[in-house]
């Protein structure tokens, strides 16, 4: 199998890897291809300069991104290899496709059916073998732990309630964020619909407004925060060596 010389193949790659959960849904990146090579990078007019002032979440958006390309090419006999160029909007990484022996053609499906769902979680006991299977999980410098005992969950959850309510209150940030909030109708690709966070379509019209002009919404969110961590059956957390731009590639 040869290598695509026209950019359709990696057009199809894209249009699964644009599935990818990026933070307020701001999807940041931006590709350019030349033959096998792909260049990524981000758009500065899409950097959360409050909420994410180091660009830890855009990096990490980047990640999620770079993850669900690598599972495109699987879906079409291609293997993706990447290296970090540098902190530069315009070439952050770069990757090449390679012909693989073999497809796996489940990947699109599972990307296209990823929500993100912030309404209450069900609190069932989770499989064993799964639980085992996740605590399982690293790549690099990341590690991922699973929490299932009552207190630790606890514990997470007065700090979930802490942080949300710090950020917040803040008004700076409430501005920010309202700039991202759709309404439940919105026709455009990015932001986050009302219906993420399960409100009614009437109230998704006027979401953002209250969002700007009522400080009361920072404990009220706090408290949502809170009580769904509170009522999960298990909390897993990935954690890093150190922080950095390529790190939270990783």
């Amino acid at each position: 199998m040869k290598v695509p010389s026209t950019n359709k193949r990696i057009i199809d790659i894209l249009n699964i890897a644009r599935y990818a959960p990026s933070s307020h849904n701001t999807q940041p990146w931006q590709v350019t291809a030349k033959g096998s090579e792909l260049i990524i990078g981000y758009s500065p007019a899409r950097q959360l300069s409050v909420g994410d002032p180091n660009n830890r979440e855009l990096f990490i958006s980047l990640g999620c991104f770079l993850g669900t390309m690598i599972l495109a090419s699987k879906e079409f006999g291609y293997s993706l290899s990447y290296s970090y160029l540098g902190n530069n909007p315009r070439r952050t990484l770069r990757a090449i496709l390679t012909p693989a022996r073999a497809s796996e053609t489940k990947w699109s499906k599972l990307v296209k059916q990823r929500r993100s769902d912030r309404n209450i979680y069900q609190d069932r006991k989770l499989d064993p073998g799964a639980v085992r299977q996740l605590a399982k999980q690293q790549h690099g410098m990341a590690k991922f732990y699973i929490y299932q005992d009552p207190g630790a969950i606890e514990l997470l959850s007065v700090a979930t309630h802490s942080a949300t309510l710090s950020i917040m209150s803040k008004q700076e940030f409430r501005d920010e964020l309202a700039g991202w909030v759709r309404n439940n109708w919105t026709k455009k690709p990015d932001g986050m619909p009302g219906y993420t966070q399960g409100m009614p379509g009437p109230i998704s019209l006027i979401a953002k407004f209250v969002i700007r002009k009522t400080k009361k919404v920072a404990k009220d969110q706090a408290k949502k925060d809170a009580k769904r961590v509170l009522n999960s059956a298990a909390i897993g957390l990935i954690c890093i060596e150190k922080n950095s731009p390529e790190a939270w590639i990783d």
